[in-house]
């Protein structure tokens, strides 16, 4: 026994000896230098259009790690948003411009789109979200003009049926079969659930 708590004794001593490392806590989020888009007018009429965003983003210790662009259609709902990995276009996760795009769809609704937020998330997964006005407060452009031939009536269901009417699960999984017809007057069907 007086050997054992003489060599755990020693451990004891020599990890106490060893220099502790100055490691670094983040938990400070990414900071959003600059902000803008191009092109700020689009017509998707007749197909789609893409804006390209760039961000000047910085963070102190562990880099960004992704960053979000989230539109608001002018009803005022969220309706387009991605997220954007480094690398950089230039400089460094700490400090870097980045670029990411946005496709706006055909027959999306016509108006005034506008940046409702972006999210910035560094690698130790401190966020900061930057809302409308908030990025209007720093000076950044947060609106898009649309031209579009508006769709904005639903599909309708015509008709809905399923078979076989009743399954049984008791030996196992069993299929059942939907089929529906469904018109859409302006840009079809996206998917049906």
């Amino acid at each position: 026994m007086r050997a054992r708590i003489a060599w755990s004794s020693l451990i004891l001593a020599a990890l106490a000896a060893v220099p502790q490392s100055q490691a670094q806590e983040d938990v400070t989020p990414p900071t959003l230098a600059a902000f803008s888009f191009a092109p700020n007018l689009v017509d998707v009429s007749a197909g789609p259009a893409t804006v390209t965003f760039e961000a000047h983003i910085t963070d102190d210790i562990s880099g960004l790690g992704y960053w979000c662009v989230v539109l608001t259609n002018p009803s005022g709902q969220p309706a387009l948003a991605s997220c954007f990995y480094p690398p950089p276009q230039s400089g460094t996760i700490h400090d870097g411009v980045f670029q990411g795009t946005i496709t706006i769809p055909q027959y999306a609704e016509a108006g005034t789109w506008k940046v409702g937020y972006v999210e910035l998330v560094d690698n130790a997964l401190n966020a900061s979200d930057l809302y409308t006005s908030q990025l209007e407060a720093l000076g950044f452009s947060t609106e898009i003009a649309v031209a579009s031939v508006s769709d904005s009536t639903p599909p309708v269901l015509l008709q809905f049926g399923f078979s076989p009417p009743s399954v049984d699960t008791s030996s196992g999984p069993a299929m059942v079969t939907f089929e529906a017809h469904i018109t859409d007057d302006i840009s079809g069907l996206g998917y049906w659930c």
